[in-house]
């Protein structure tokens, strides 16, 4: 049963990533787009739920976990914001539930933490990753050139523009994200073949050129940055010519035609700071009156008046934008609470991972631990775009663990 189960649990997680990235966006639009995009994973959350009722009593007997209560601490919380939503607004079950269905999305914690423990695949896992990686950035990269022709060959929204530009936001997505720190990973870790390095030049090319988004650049160099610096933490000299290398570089690419627009567009964005600031202020003024258990959730829809509480007068306002206001407006203090207490257990494991050296291997950990925690304030894990990765991550760090304990078992 164990080798069935095995694979069972292999196509659940390949199901639950293609239906993430949308099969690499290159099915037509359908039925299917209204309820598993960017907003919405209602098909995801349904997988993962069946999933759990079909495998219970394999996923639930797994012992000694580290983040298990915290999982279903949170679903809790859901739960009562859920019941509170549907009796404040009126604005029904179904409705409720599309609001914000995607919370549930940490369920599937569960099934990837018994493919990380009981069947070890995290090394594997990664692989799977790099390659899916590759095959979004060459189609992103693709798509950017040849809509110059007017050619529409992906499934995605071709109305954003940045810089007069199309602006393709899934190529800074989780997947190329993860692609680049795991390519990173190998790279410095001594596994410099051809496919990791393209993996990671072609994901930053991606951040930079196709997805123009200049928080997430930041942030991911930032957590790149953590990789290479504890990489060689005790080598001196590779430090220096890293430093100078980069100075060097970064004084020759401010001067470039794409470094030059970036700035611009940073001078810029008074207007944006100003939806953002006047979105912090309602929210926060929201969170004062709603302290414990914040607004919960409210489906944007036409001609609902608690539409306004959650965008605001000129419909301009969201929470995905202001990363944790935005989510402790919608769970309160509670949620504020829990956050933050699992971000320091996770900042505890990691560096406990440090010290028994596990995270020498599993240095794309650390990175995307940085990204977590640097991206709290605007691009916070916890939207519907970016949760899986903080289910990847968690049951990643719990593999690890897993691993390290049955090590310290041998040598005694």
């Amino acid at each position: 049963m164990k080798i069935k189960l095995s694979k069972i649990f292999y196509l659940i997680i390949i199901f639950i990533l293609l239906l993430d990235f949308k099969f690499f966006y290159i099915i037509p639009r359908s039925f299917l787009d209204s309820i598993n995009n960017n907003h919405q994973k209602i098909v995801i959350v349904l997988v993962i739920l069946i999933s759990l009722v079909l495998f219970c009593k394999y996923i639930m007997r797994s012992q000694n976990l580290i983040f298990k209560n915290y999982i279903l601490i949170f679903i809790l919380l859901y739960i009562l914001e859920f019941l509170f939503s549907i009796i404040r607004y009126k604005q029904g079950l179904i409705n409720v539930l599309i609001a914000d269905n995607y919370y549930l999305i940490l369920l599937a914690y569960f099934i990837f933490v018994y493919y990380f423990t009981i069947e070890g695949k995290i090394f594997s896992f990664k692989k799977w990753i790099i390659n899916i990686s590759l095959i979004l950035e060459l189609l992103f990269i693709m798509q950017s050139i040849i809509i110059n022709y007017n050619i529409k060959l992906l499934n995605i929204d071709y109305a954003q523009m940045r810089f007069n530009e199309l602006r393709i936001y899934e190529a800074s997505g989780i997947y190329i994200v993860m692609g680049i720190l795991f390519s990173l990973e190998s790279i410095i870790n001594g596994d410099k073949k051809i496919k990791n390095i393209i993996c990671c030049l072609l994901g930053l090319i991606n951040v930079i050129f196709v997805a123009k988004t200049r928080m997430i650049m930041l942030i991911l160099f930032i957590s790149m940055l953590f990789m290479i610096f504890y990489k060689f933490k005790k080598n001196a000299v590779k430090i220096i010519i890293i430093l100078t290398i980069l100075i060097i570089s970064s004084t020759f690419l401010l001067k470039t035609e794409i470094a030059q627009i970036y700035l611009e567009s940073v001078q810029n964005i008074d207007s944006q700071f100003g939806i953002r600031n006047e979105t912090i202020e309602m929210y926060m003024g929201q969170i004062k009156k709603h302290p414990l258990i914040g607004m919960g959730f409210i489906r944007d829809m036409e001609n609902s008046p608690a539409t306004i509480l959650l965008r605001g007068p000129r419909g301009v306002f969201t929470r995905t934008d202001v990363g944790i206001v935005g989510f402790t407006n919608c769970f309160g203090l509670l949620g504020l609470i829990w956050y933050g207490i699992l971000i320091f257990k996770l900042g505890k494991q990691i560096i406990i991972c440090c010290k028994t050296k596990m995270i020498n291997h599993n240095l794309s950990l650390l990175g995307i631990y940085i990204f977590i925690v640097l991206g709290s304030g605007t691009i916070i894990v916890m939207d519907a775009s970016r949760i899986l990765l903080f289910v990847i991550f968690i049951s990643m760090i719990e593999g690890i663990n897993s691993e390290e304990i049955f090590l310290r078992e041998i040598k005694n």
